[in-house]
């Protein structure tokens, strides 16, 4: 949708004003401005206020936040990258020959 120009917003509110204006020289008719209240079928007494809702319990900063997952999470990440460095160490180990030979014959295996 395009914005309006300057002369645009000018223009409809002069509009407005005029309507209202001309809203305001009408006469109204006798009756037309009263409005009567809707009838209702209930008492001041039986209608029931309802009370405000309990504020909210105050927490300690601490008990507000949780960092308990993060220890969790720093216990799962030494744990898989210790886990890693095993494997590379020992895979490096096995690529040298002599190394893999002693490891074939200790499970009795000959090449």
């Amino acid at each position: 949708m395009p914005k309006k120009t300057k002369e645009q917003k000018m223009a409809a509110a002069l509009r407005r004003m005029k309507i209202r204006i001309d809203q305001e020289k009408r006469p109204v008719p006798k009756g037309a401005g009263e409005k009567k209240p809707p009838a209702t079928e209930y008492s001041i007494d039986q209608i029931k206020i309802k009370s405000p809702a309990s504020p909210a319990i105050l927490r300690s900063k601490e008990a507000r936040y949780d960092y308990s997952y993060i220890a969790r999470d720093l216990k799962t990440i030494l744990i898989l990258s210790s886990v890693a460095i095993v494997i590379e160490v020992g895979l490096s180990l096995t690529m040298r020959l002599q190394f893999a030979k002693l490891l074939l014959r200790r499970f009795g295996i000959e090449i």
